[in-house]
């Protein structure tokens, strides 16, 4: 039987030449200049076609048991280092969002590459139900997992280089921050199951995998909460402006 350590293994041995790839002085970037590769610029105003949520339809049976197989079989989102019992408790979780690639340059491709895209196992994980409905549309300027960042963010840049994919300013200036202080090991997907307390044991108190404004404040948390805050992560920020629990 395969073991976490297995996984590991496979999943991290290509972990080096892509990092030495991607490496690159910390630095910022303006619209119209090159980050990583990618051409930075603000998110289309132009698209031909508007975001339609079925361009972008993938199969769940399909994808669920292939993204469980890259952990040895288990339901682990990488995003938290958990194990999950039931797969109905899990969504198959877009790195880059539908809609962020639509946005950045998949808006003027044609509908075969756009489900192709949605299906990409490179740009798919398992994250649960609760951190999924979190992280919505939002793009790592005001999302990043509370663990695995530098997998995360690596893998950013790889799915907007595959699919020549632009990438905004505010993007590349968060980004830039997490990948120039990483390490080889550390953009390998740990897939050590994390022990501890963890936000979700704090604060998730009728265990539906988020956390509600209203759980907070029962708990003694001071409202608006912001990025900085560890139940960040699971906790709704429906216009992705950084705060949540503004009402």
């Amino acid at each position: 039987m395969r073991t976490y350590v297995t996984t590991f293994r496979r999943l991290c041995s290509s972990a080096v030449l892509a990092w030495a790839m991607l490496l690159a002085p910390a630095q910022t970037a303006e619209s119209g200049e090159r980050w990583r590769g990618l051409v930075v610029a603000e998110e289309l105003t132009d698209c031909p076609d508007e975001y339609d949520r079925d361009d972008y339809d993938y199969d769940r049976s399909t994808l669920l048991p292939l993204l469980k197989d890259m952990t040895a079989g288990s339901i682990f989102s990488p995003y938290t280092r958990r194990v999950f019992l039931d797969d109905e408790k899990v969504d198959v979780e877009h790195i880059v969002s539908t809609k962020q690639a639509h946005l950045s340059g998949l808006c003027k491709a044609n509908k075969k590459t756009r489900l192709a895209f949605a299906s990409d196992l490179l740009n798919l994980t398992l994250a649960g139900k609760g951190l999924n409905e979190a992280k919505l549309d939002c793009d790592a300027a005001t999302w990043i997992p509370p663990e695995n960042q530098c997998w995360f963010s690596r893998r950013i840049v790889e799915v907007r280089l595959k699919y020549g994919l632009m990438i905004d300013p505010t993007e590349v200036e968060a980004l830039e921050a997490i990948l120039s202080a990483c390490t080889p090991k550390d953009e390998c997907m740990n897939v050590i199951v994390k022990p501890g307390a963890e936000a979700l044991e704090v604060w998730d108190s009728d265990n539906d995998g988020r956390i509600e404004c209203a759980e907070l404040r029962e708990a003694g948390v001071r409202t608006p909460i912001n990025d900085s805050h560890p139940a960040w992560p699971f906790v709704k920020d429906g216009n992705c402006d950084g705060k949540a629990c503004t009402n």
